[in-house]
This record gives C-alpha cells, structure tokens and sequence, in this order.
C-alpha cells in the first residue's frame, strides 16, 4: 500500500521498498535544479527486474547518476550485527559532460572501494549508456535454445529417495529399481550430491500395486496432495505418480543452478544426460553438441549475468526471461562454433580429471586447478570473439562494452 500511495500508476510489483524514497526524493526536490540526493540501498535495486520501472520514471523527470558505490557488505551496527548487500547511488539533475559521474567498485564484499571517472553510470552502476532489460518470452538471439525450469514434484518429499538407505530398500525392489533416476536441485549439482527420485512418468499401473515400495510412497504422495491447502496441488491427488511438472528433456542437457556464487569465476553449469532428472531449482537448456554449455561457462555470460540478473544477498540468481532471453549473442560463424564447442568439450575432460571433486571445489573462489583455469580461458577467447570483441577481452567490464553495444 505504501509503494502504490508512492508510484500511483508506475507501481511495478517487483520494486522493492526502498525504491519508495527514491521516488519520494525525486518529486520533493523536481523542482529544485540544484538539488541532488542519495540512498543507501538494498543492492537489488540496481539488478534485474526492478532497474526499468525505477530508473526510467527518475530518468524521464530529470534526473541522472552522479555517483554510485556497486555492491558492498554494511554493517548495520545493531545488537544482532545484521549484515545486508547494499549499494549508494546519488543522484542530481546536472550532466555528465559539466559534472563527469564517479563510480566505486569493490574487489570484494568488505574491501574498501576504488574510485574512478566514468563516461556515464548506467542503473546497473556500470559504466554504459542507459538500456533497460526486462522480461522476454523468447531468446533475442537466433543461436540460443530456450532455457526452461526444471521438473516440480510437489510429493512432499515421498517421491524423493534422499538416503543410501532409502536407495538400497528402492534397489531392493525388483519393481522399483527400474523407475529410481539420479535427481539434482541446484545444491546437489553444484556441491556434487548424491539424490534420486521415482520417475514413474512410464509406470504401468501393474508394476505400481505389485511393488510394495513403489504403492507406499504413491498413497503418501496421493494423501499429502489431498489433504494440501492449495487447490492446483489438490488437482493432482488423482495422478500421485507423476511430478506436478514435468520439463524434464529427452536429450543431453544443460542444467544450471537457480542460484549460484557470484565469488567464483565462471558459472558452476554442467552438461547433465536425460535420465538425470532436474528439479525446479535448475533450469535446463538442450544441448546435443555441447554450444549451449560452452556459452554458460564463457566470462561473457558470468559477466552479463552478475551485471543484469538478480541476486539472492550477494549469489547469482538465474533468470531464463531476464538473463538468458536477453544475451545479444550475434550470428555465429560455423567454424568458430565447433571450435566453441570443443573448447567445452576440453573444459569436460579437464573436470573429468578430477572425479572427487564437486564443481563447488574445482570452482572454488580460493583457487582453481591450473589446467581447468586454462581451459576456461581458450574458451573465453572464442567466446569473446563471437559476441564481436576485436580482441580477447580481459575483465567483466570490458565484457560488458561488448555486450551493450551488442544489445543496443
């Protein structure tokens, strides 16, 4: 209520309630030209879906970023010693030609910040002309596959086999064993767990009543979704087999964590074959060569992603409409794809070496084997020169060039 007193008709459900005073300043002061102000912030301001609605109806009254500190730990200084992930952006209604803008970063959550002259701060606090990314339905280039969510069961938890002794008494089952598939949600994929689930998308009803521990589970998932206060899981109380969606692909894979570190250099992805099933904290992409995983572990998609996608505290949030449907990834040439293709392929081999080790581990912000760090870099030079870089891009911000200027 308070946030539509404010917006009026620009309310936007995903702003966030410190956008509130942003507003509240800009119209205190409009009509003030020598008036600036400055907020600290919750930093998901300046990520993901929030940036149009906010920074468009403060852009259009005037007003432009004078200065701005990325992403930084506050401490609050309470009894509780809260810690929040904010930003400052300072604003004022000169120009950046008479008052050039300042913008600090930090190499890390608590260092201290470096300061610099920029040609102009964006709302994502990089220095960019101003482009807003919202929500597209569709990938905005020809070259990407769509990227989906994974498979929700809503089966309180009586579709999952989440220990060895579960797995053993499921593998007991003569019946049973045949519909058990390995099961990732993004920790199990990134810390390199061990889960499984009952896929019974092609049981026959005769092998569910002949296998005692396939019909105990299927009458505890029928008399959760019964007894379930919501309706569309209720809906499902007749059909207590099946996941209440079901996105899993019939090819190799993608899968890619929902949520994921942003200390670590490149994303924590991996090329997953079909009877691994994934839940609803990976989204999946097909991807029978191997392109798709070679893009999502290139510098260029960690960089767009920190820069535009939204963030959960301090770790990368994935968004298929916002992050993935927006990478401007120009036409491709064919040659240079199978050479992308197999310099992912490299980057699985290199891993491969290394069968005790979760990508958790081999990505680890204090140190990544010499060979996988290789790897990734041959992979980040063909990369950068198919988005369009002259030549071989050595940081997020000089990705990041590229990338506006491709997707303006």
């Amino acid at each position: 209520d308070d946030l539509r007193a404010v917006w009026q008709s620009h309310y936007d459900g995903n702003l966030d309630y410190a956008t509130g005073w942003y507003r509240t300043a800009s119209q205190y002061l409009r009509s003030n030209y020598a008036a600036a102000f400055a907020f600290v912030s919750t930093n998901s301001v300046s990520q993901g879906l929030p940036v149009a609605p906010l920074f468009q109806a403060l852009f259009a009254e005037g007003w432009r970023i004078r200065f701005a500190h990325r992403t930084f730990a506050w401490d609050a200084q309470s009894t509780d010693m809260a810690h929040v992930h904010v930003v400052i952006v300072g604003m004022d209604q000169s120009s950046d030609s008479i008052h050039p803008p300042v913008l600090y970063t930090y190499r890390s959550l608590n260092s201290d910040p470096e300061k610099r002259i920029a040609a102009h701060i964006s709302p994502y606090l990089i220095d960019a002309p101003d482009i807003f990314i919202e929500r597209r339905g569709f990938p905005l280039s020809s070259e990407l596959s769509e990227v989906i969510m994974g498979s929700m069961p809503r089966d309180g938890g009586h579709l999952m086999i989440d220990t060895p002794e579960e797995y053993d008494a499921a593998m007991r089952d003569d019946i049973a064993r045949k519909y058990v598939h390995p099961f990732r949600m993004g920790k199990e994929l990134i810390r390199g767990l061990d889960r499984w689930c009952l896929w019974l998308k092609e049981a026959s009803g005769s092998d569910i009543q002949q296998s005692p521990f396939l019909r105990k589970r299927i009458i505890l998932v029928k008399n959760f979704r019964q007894d379930s206060a919501a309706a569309s899981t209720q809906a499902w109380s007749n059909r207590p087999q099946l996941f209440v969606q079901e996105n899993q692909p019939t090819v190799p894979y993608v899968g890619i964590p929902k949520v994921f570190s942003e200390k670590r250099r490149w994303a924590t992805c991996a090329r997953l074959s079909p009877d691994i099933i994934a839940g609803d904290k990976v989204y999946t992409c097909i991807d029978p060569y191997g392109f798709m995983f070679s893009l999502f572990e290139s510098g260029m998609f960690i960089a767009w992603q920190k820069a535009i996608g939204g963030r959960l505290k301090s770790d990368c949030s994935f968004s298929n409409t916002v992050v993935w449907n927006n990478l401007p990834l120009p036409a491709v040439d064919p040659e240079l794809r199978e050479q992308i293709i197999e310099a992912g392929k490299h980057i699985e081999q290199v891993r491969a070496q290394y069968p005790n080790e979760s990508l958790a581990s081999l990505y680890s912000a204090l140190g990544m084997h010499p060979d996988l760090i290789k790897a990734h870099e041959q992979l980040d030079r063909l990369v950068d020169k198919a988005f369009g870089s002259e030549k071989p891009c050595h940081t997020d911000e000089e990705r990041l060039t590229v990338l506006f200027a491709q997707y303006k």
